[in-house]
């Protein structure tokens, strides 16, 4: 399956200091999946913004969930 094949609405997070994925690609990344519905740099996350900063992460998670309703 390719990225442009997901059209489930997608919320797109990533670390501005990630070292497993250039964060550079991200961008690219949200431009092939169809229906991204908000996208977020968290620039002092590295690959686990969920583990490592969930105070600045949550919020995100939690307002796209709820627009899903």
């Amino acid at each position: 399956m390719s990225l442009s094949q997901i059209k489930q609405p997608t919320l797109l997070l990533w670390g501005g200091r990630d070292q497993t994925l250039a964060p550079q690609s991200f961008p690219q990344i949200g431009k092939l999946l169809p229906n991204v519905i908000d996208t977020h740099v968290l620039p002092i996350c590295g690959h686990v913004p969920h583990q490592c900063h969930p105070e600045k992460f949550n919020p995100h998670v939690m307002k796209f969930l709820n627009n899903l309703l």
